[in-house]
């Protein structure tokens, strides 16, 4: 018999011999009990943040809005269990809601500093010139949001959230080369104009819980039919607390807009539709209490929380179409 079939032998007979066996359980339940703590910290780990009160106090005219939209953004990584899209431990399997809110969350974020960098500080006159600490705030956001190592996704938001501060710093202080456009209905408008694509998108995904019928043509000249697209059962909660986050993201955003262009809206008479869209925005972070995002038929016997979120955010789309219109 060789060395190595012997030594197999050999720890073969240890293992399976009774300090063997009882090895194997002290490890079962020691694996047992690390993952019931597990559990217990993932649905702490998964309670979605508060609803905080926007500061109204602000010395320039930008300040509001920024200073928001950094508050959002460092939630990402100041919640309970910090940034855990790209966590590759084994309770990534079952958190679902927080990764998902957290890529909600972001989204928000990355649409408007995209719009502070290209619209709403953009210095006037020159069409390629733009700030460079909004450059980099944007760059660094629209990093990969799921890379966990050379570079990590929490680092590289951080940098871009350091030089969105820069930025606001420098606008405090009344620097030459920084502007922010609060009377400029054109910038605000290119905010609105994302804001609603990003609600529109939400919408679609949100009511394909039930399957949506889309017509299509097949190749053949004598079959033309419907297909159902409908959102497969794995994904329905993932994006339903993607949609949560985002609404959570765009209600402070929305409210820090409202104060920002107060006058603007005032001369445009347009109060009305923003004070819609916030109250939509806050019926989507009603608390869910059900262990589980339920996803029955559109008349069935249970609930389908994806068609109700769907529907506020529909109407909260609404409110920014109409908003948009009135700032025409």
């Amino acid at each position: 018999m060789s060395r190595v079939a012997r030594f197999f032998q050999r720890a073969g007979d240890v293992l399976l011999s009774a300090g063997g066996r009882r090895w194997w359980r002290t490890l079962g339940w020691a694996l047992v009990v690390l993952l019931a703590l597990n559990v217990v910290v993932s649905c702490y780990w998964s309670r979605e943040p508060a609803v905080f009160e926007v500061d109204e106090r602000a010395e320039v005219e930008g300040e509001l809005l920024a200073g928001t939209l950094l508050r959002v953004t460092e939630t990402l990584w100041e919640k309970p269990g910090g940034y855990l899209s790209n966590d590759l431990l084994p309770h990534r399997l079952w958190l679902i809601r927080m990764p998902n809110w957290e890529q909600g969350v972001l989204a928000q974020s990355r649409d408007l500093v995209r719009t502070l960098e290209r619209d709403l500080a953009r210095p006037p006159g020159n069409e390629g010139d733009l700030d460079d600490d909004l450059t980099r705030a944007r760059s660094q956001l629209f990093f990969d949001a799921h890379s966990w190592a050379m570079p990590n996704s929490r680092r590289e938001f951080e940098r871009g959230t350091r030089a969105l501060r820069a930025w606001l710093e420098r606008l405090r202080d009344g620097a030459d080369d920084t502007y922010f456009h609060h009377r400029d209905t054109q910038a605000l408008d290119a905010w609105l104009a994302e804001v609603e694509h990003r609600l529109n998108d939400l919408s679609l995904r949100l009511s394909q819980s039930v399957g949506r019928p889309v017509a299509y043509t097949r190749m053949s000249e004598d079959h033309d039919g419907e297909e159902t697209e409908k959102t497969p059962r794995m994904q329905v909660g993932a994006i339903f607390y993607e949609a949560r986050g985002s609404a959570w993201a765009l209600l402070h955003l929305m409210q820090a807009m409202e104060i920002e262009f107060a006058d603007l809206l005032h001369r445009h008479r347009a109060e009305v539709p923003v004070r819609r869209l916030i109250r939509e925005l806050e019926a989507t972070q009603q608390p869910v209490r059900s262990p589980m995002i339920l996803n029955s038929s559109g008349f069935g016997m249970l609930a389908n929380h994806s068609l109700v979120m769907g529907n506020y955010i529909s109407r909260a789309q609404a409110a920014v179409v109409e908003l948009r219109l009135a700032l025409e």
